[in-house]
């Protein structure tokens, strides 16, 4: 998994007490490096669906992966904490009911994480032994984040900042540097993440490189914007009117909402393609009048200081017959992204401008590949 931010920093730890290494204990040197990952207890007042927590666990454990672990489980039981705040009540609740799962790693790991709607409000980390004895229990708080380089804004960000938590457990590495290794959990999200085939990847970049010539002069019908919040059809006007004065193409706004049901998940790439393959069905029925069709997808949301916040932005370019001719996604990990870091729609409309301008003057297909 491609994450081009690479920090040299080392996370402080907010110890609590019950998360005191005892001296009795192996030290972070010596410790097997072996871990279940339990399914994270999520909460957010919309809801989140139970199977979210066991997804959470994966990326947790991809991470452990490329931070040097060595072996990792994800555990099918799930783990529900005791109804309180107190972290070391539920440190010895997990401990205890660790000590019944006949463990076949050295240890497990359990995290919490609950959100409003603005934000997430907390992440809790907590690490046992096999035999249920506490090792770690940490509670990160809006004052945790504040001093944290990450900066925990949507469950990819949460993981990384639940992760780095315990790299001085087991003295692990950092996860965002460029020789990580990937091991059988980061394989078995990349086929979960349902990405295109190599020969879907060569056709879309055959279409591109045939269409850019003609593409100034194509018709382009941009669909309503496709937001978490809902579609938004006056967005899809004002970025065919962006397009049209930058001389990108001919295009044209549409009153026909695709209305696209995206279910979430921690894995962008499985929502990339899913957009894309949900809205290349869509042309495949409904096909435009004009030769191209552009969705436009944005991860746009509450900030906690009012105002907004991008996650992502998401591109789908078909052609008429709803062949996929450009599938570009944007993050914070990435330098175009980063080069206008958009807070807005506004924003995310002149990215979307940018990379589909680089996309159709230069060769290849314009998506940062995991």
């Amino acid at each position: 998994m491609k994450r081009s931010r690479v920090a040299s920093w080392l996370c402080m730890f907010a110890l609590l007490g019950v998360g005191a290494v005892r001296a009795e204990e192996p030290t972070a040197k010596t410790r097997k490096k072996s871990v279940t990952v339990y399914p994270l207890a999520l909460s957010h007042p919309s809801g989140i669906p139970a199977s979210m927590g066991e997804r959470v666990a994966e990326v947790v454990g991809v991470f452990l992966e490329r931070m040097g672990m060595e072996q990792i489980e994800i555990a099918e039981a799930s783990f529900s904490p005791p109804k309180t705040d107190d972290t070391a009540k539920i440190a010895a609740a997990f401990g205890e009911f660790v000590s019944k799962q006949s463990l076949k790693t050295e240890y497990a790991v359990f995290g919490q994480m609950w959100a409003s709607k603005e934000r997430i409000e907390g992440i809790r980390t907590i690490v046992v032994d096999k035999a249920g004895k506490v090792v770690f229990a940490d509670l990160g708080d809006q004052e945790a984040f504040s001093r944290s380089k990450i900066k925990p804004d949507c469950p990819m960000t949460a993981c990384l900042f639940l992760v780095n938590r315990l790299r001085d457990v087991w003295e692990l590495a950092d996860p965002e540097r460029k020789d990580a290794p990937e091991g059988k959990l980061a394989q078995r999200l990349r086929k979960r993440s349902a990405g295109p085939s190599d020969e879907e990847v060569a056709a879309m970049s055959k279409r591109l490189a045939d269409h850019k010539k003609e593409f100034p002069a194509s018709k382009v019908t941009v669909y309503p914007v496709h937001l978490w919040t809902g579609s938004d059809k006056s967005g899809a006007a004002q970025l065919a009117k962006t397009l049209n004065e930058q001389g990108i193409c001919q295009a044209e706004p549409s009153e026909t909402d695709p209305r696209l049901k995206i279910q979430g998940d921690p894995n962008e790439q499985k929502v990339l393609w899913d957009t894309a393959r949900a809205f290349r069905e869509f042309i495949r029925k409904n096909p435009p009048a004009t030769q191209y069709a552009l969705l436009a997808d944005y991860g746009v949301r509450p900030a906690s200081d009012g105002k907004q916040e991008a996650i992502y932005v998401h591109l789908i370019l078909c052609d008429r017959a709803g062949n996929w001719v450009l599938v570009d996604f944007q993050n914070s990990h990435h330098p175009d992204f980063q080069s206008i870091a958009p807070k807005s729609r506004e924003d995310c409309h002149r990215l979307a401008v940018k990379r589909l301008k680089g996309s159709l003057s230069k060769q290849g297909v314009s998506q940062d590949k995991e």
